[in-house]
């Protein structure tokens, strides 16, 4: 396969996982068929671009970096996938192959980045070594090299959408490659950069969002229908096995809460549509703006009702003030269930397993690797 194929093949398959969670989380029936489709689009998307895709590419470089949870949930996400699909459809497909053998994954130096290569290690000797000389003298005679201020203009728009986002790890990968960009001497090295921020970014983007996305499912369904709070148990369910944790550990995490309360509470209780949604959890908004309207206009309808002063819609639709609130509210409804509880929680970044409740929403420990080692 070709890096593209199998960059769009990963995205496929996240899509996929995503919208199985969904359906695996919400019980609302039209909802649920808006699932389904997203899943089996992305299931006959994947497949139509590799006919060798299945289940067992979930546990496999490039797809596996791409999903965040612990290391005992592949079987949860099998069954999950089978229901979004339908299971006669389901095929673990071929055996994946082990990737290559990975270039150094230690902070690289300036002669192994300039080595790289996306389909080669170490790369071929440059086609014209007299312009690579030349190139290289210019550089060292500090004259203007638009290739490298156009790279970095590139980095610093892309670390700056990050912090807007509230990425770290997107911005801190940003600033990475900028570095490297800045200390390259040659143009193979100042690609290779580019490169590995273009190949790495996207794959911690989905990663982070994913993580995010199935942890905030059981707040999310709270929301929608807090008179019936048994229909967040499908969610808590779902997200203990992904995490290996009780769904209000999961919640507690910091980097988690942190997102609840930019996601849920900031921006999902706000009736501004203007108003705009970054960042992991993100897809959870329009939701819960929806249900925010509802709570709205019920209490205004009480209040005018009862003879009592009408509130404004913007502060009807607030339910609650802080994050603590609502997860405990999350604790309430399952108390009396068999959800799981307790525990710390795993996920897995670039094979490196993180406790939940350590995750900083960086990770700057983990390593990441360069381009060849992302398959």
């Amino acid at each position: 396969q070709t890096l593209g194929v199998a960059t769009a093949v990963a995205e496929q398959a996240s899509r996929l996982v995503e919208a199985a969670i969904d359906l695996a989380c919400d019980p609302d029936p039209v909802r649920a068929a808006e699932y389904r489709a997203r899943a089996i689009a992305a299931w006959h998307t994947a497949r139509a671009l590799d006919p060798g895709f299945g289940l067992a590419a979930l546990a496999a470089p490039p797809i596996r970096h791409r999903l965040p949870f612990g290391p005992g949930a592949l079987p949860a996400l099998r069954e999950l996938i089978e229901r979004a699909v339908g299971a006669p459809a389901v095929v673990d497909g071929p055996p994946v192959a082990a990737p290559p053998d990975a270039p150094p994954t230690h902070t690289p130096t300036f002669d192994e980045v300039a080595a790289l290569a996306l389909d080669g290690w170490p790369a071929p000797p440059p086609a014209d070594p007299a312009a690579l000389e030349a190139a290289v003298a210019a550089l060292d005679a500090g004259l203007p090299h638009p290739a490298r201020a156009a790279a970095l203009e590139t980095l610093a728009a892309d670390a700056g959408a990050a912090d807007d986002a509230h990425e770290p790890a997107l911005a801190a990968l940003a600033r990475r490659a900028a570095d490297g960009v800045a200390a390259a001497r040659t143009s193979t090295a100042l690609w290779t950069w580019m490169n590995w921020h273009g190949a790495v970014a996207p794959i911690e983007q989905r990663w982070w969002g994913l993580l995010v996305h199935a942890a905030l499912w059981p707040a999310l369904a709270l929301l929608i229908d807090p008179a019936r709070p048994a229909r967040a148990l499908p969610a808590a369910r779902t997200a203990a096995r992904l995490f290996g944790c009780g769904p209000v550990e999961a919640l507690s995490a910091p980097y988690v809460t942190a997102a609840l309360r930019r996601q849920l509470l900031d921006a999902g209780q706000s009736l501004d549509e203007e108003r705009p949604v970054r960042g992991p959890g993100g897809g959870h908004v329009a939701l819960a703006r929806a249900t925010a309207a509802v709570h709205a206009a019920r209490a205004i309808h009480a209040a005018a009702s009862a003879g009592l002063p009408v509130p404004r819609a913007a502060d009807a639709a607030v339910r609650y003030r802080d994050a603590s609130a609502l997860i405990a509210d999350v604790a309430a409804a399952l108390a009396a269930t068999d959800v799981p509880r307790g525990g710390v929680g795993a996920v897995v970044l670039w094979d490196t397993r993180v406790a939940l409740d350590a995750l900083d929403g960086v990770q700057a420990e983990v390593v990441r690797p360069a381009p060849t080692g992302l398959w």
